[in-house]
This record gives structure tokens, C-alpha cells and sequence, in this order.
């Protein structure tokens, strides 16, 4: 039996114009002649994505390049394990791994060290001194124990509540009695 392959490359997206001049930069998947396009979140003008394609990448451009790199390693390894492939089971696979926590303490940890990494030392003091505040007001909280009185405090203290969602597991064996997950 032939082993159908697939086939995953970077490509920038000149169909859709930003206003700020530049395209996104998509993953572009083909398979059985089907071809699927995935936003990486990344947007360059064209001479800059020149630059990195021709590997005079320097900068921040060289750094941008190795992440491409990366999200396509990423998504290479993903699509030899999935077999026989589909674009449904890519995108499971592939997208839906997200971080689960069991207190507040833990995700604003992690988003923390997040924003450090990306530079963000101002936003990342802002949520820690968030987080020093809802553990004044409410020690060693549970995601379980999450109410609207502790959304409406973060609130108050200018926190995004947007970049943290809570939901509760979408499983079969799910109750209602099961704790939220939090989600970033």
C-alpha cells in the first residue's frame, strides 16, 4: 500500500494585504492535492520575507526565522504521526494542545514567564502584582473556587480577564460537579 504524502511549507499569504503593509505568513499543508493554509501569527512585508527565504536573515528577522523553522518542525512531526492522515486530525492534534492548570497561582505563573520571554517586563509586573493582590484578597485559590466577586476584582485591578478563559472539561465523562479548567 502507496503511503500518500504530505507535504508542509511556509509561504506568505500576498492575498490579504494588513494595513500596516504587511502579509501573514501562513503554514500551507498539501495533501491528495488539497491544500490548507494555517495563520502563524507572524506578518512581514515582502522584502523582509526575501530576506529570511534567502537565509540573509539578521536581527530580528533571523530570530523570526528560526521560529518559523521550529512551527514547521512542529507540525512536520505532527503529520508523520497521524496515520492515515486527515486535515481534521492535523488540526486537533496540532492546535488543540492547551495548558490546563489547577489554581490561579500556577497560570499567572506561566503567563509571567511568558511575557518575560516575549520582552514584556512592564505587562509582566502588572500581572504580578495582580496575582501579590488576589492573594492578599484570597489565599491559595482553587480554579474551582473562582467566583464572580474574584473576576470582578481582577477587573479592578486592570487585568485582561480576556487572555484567561475558564471552562469546564468538553469530555463524555464530565459532570457537573467537575471543576473548571483554566485555559490560556
Amino acid at each position: 500500500m502507496k503511503t500518500q504524502k504530505v507535504s508542509l511549507k511556509m509561504i506568505l499569504d500576498t492575498r490579504r494585504k494588513k494595513a500596516s503593509d504587511e502579509f501573514p505568513i501562513k503554514l500551507r499543508i498539501t495533501h491528495n492535492r488539497r491544500r490548507k493554509y494555517y495563520g502563524v501569527g507572524y506578518d512581514v512585508a515582502p522584502r523582509e520575507w526575501e530576506m529570511i527565504t534567502r537565509d540573509t536573515a539578521k536581527g530580528k528577522l533571523r530570530k523570526l526565522k528560526h521560529m518559523l523553522n521550529d512551527i514547521e518542525k512542529d507540525a512536520q512531526e505532527t503529520s508523520e504521526s497521524i496515520h492515515p492522515f486527515s486535515f481534521s486530525q492535523f488540526e486537533k492534534e496540532f492546535f488543540d494542545n492547551k495548558i490546563t492548570f489547577q489554581t490561579l497561582e500556577a497560570a499567572y505563573d506561566f503567563y509571567i514567564e511568558k511575557l518575560k520571554k516575549n520582552n514584556q517586563y512592564g505587562t509582566a509586573e502588572s500581572y504580578n502584582a495582580a496575582l501579590t493582590s488576589l492573594q492578599k484578597f484570597r489565599p491559595h485559590l482553587a480554579i474551582e473556587q473562582i467566583n464572580m466577586k474574584d473576576i470582578a476584582f481582577l477587573k479592578w485591578k486592570n487585568v485582561n480577564t480576556e487572555t484567561i478563559t475558564f471552562e469546564r472539561a468538553k469530555t463524555a465523562n464530565t459532570k457537573r460537579s467537575d471543576p473548571p479548567k483554566l485555559w490560556l
